[in-house]
């Protein structure tokens, strides 16, 4: 194994708790975060909204930065990124090669290539800058978001002695529960978007890969 390769791995592994596989399964939806009108809950549910707001703004530009990435590369926008990969590294004739900018992996010319070659090289970096900004921006709100889904979790015990109108137990128990659930998942969510952008550095490593 070459040294060069050696090194591009351990960067690989210095990545935050990603476990690479690829595009990521689409979990199931959860409830949107919405205010109760109780002081205590929300001074829980509110910020998780926020964390949810920034969460889904990340995993949607992830998205539409592997559709752009594989519109660049003449493949359906939805096939999976190795197979847009596969089809730079045929026209190019495997004239790239992948080189670590940071933990990055960039695909790089070995010489001067045609424009449309030039087209597909800079749409797969482009999406590995969204990626790495994705792992840092949407990992950075893991923490936060560990302590919120602790926080809220005795939420549904407490509702009945917050609420003096017993005919409104129901409806603001099916409101708390749903936040409940929303707010305790952020973590895993977050770490699912994550790996998913994880992922794509380890599709384009290996897609180079000698």
């Amino acid at each position: 194994m070459r040294f060069s390769r050696v090194i591009a791995l351990f960067a690989l592994a210095a990545l935050p708790a990603v476990a690479f596989a690829g595009k990521a399964k689409e979990p199931d939806p959860l409830p949107v975060i919405v205010a109760t009108g109780i002081g205590e809950f929300d001074t829980v549910f509110n910020p998780a909204k926020g964390i949810q707001d920034k969460l889904k703004a990340e995993s949607d530009s992830l998205k539409k930065a592997r559709t752009d990435a594989n519109a660049a590369l003449e493949v359906a926008t939805d096939d999976p990124l190795g197979t847009a990969l596969a089809e730079l590294k045929k026209k190019a004739n495997t004239k790239l090669k992948v080189v670590m900018s940071g933990r990055m992996p960039k695909v790089s010319p070995e010489g001067v290539v045609p424009d449309n070659i030039q087209k597909g090289i800079d749409a797969v970096n482009g999406l590995v800058d969204a990626a790495d900004g994705t792992i840092t921006r949407a990992g950075g709100l893991k923490d936060e978001a560990i302590r919120l889904a602790g926080a809220c979790k005795d939420f549904p015990g407490k509702l009945p002695g917050l609420v003096k109108n017993p005919l409104e137990i129901a409806s603001k128990g099916k409101v708390v529960g749903d936040d409940v659930k929303a707010t305790t998942a952020l973590p895993d969510r977050i770490q699912l978007v994550v790996d998913e952008a994880g992922g794509i550095f380890t599709d384009v490593q290996g897609a180079f890969a000698e």
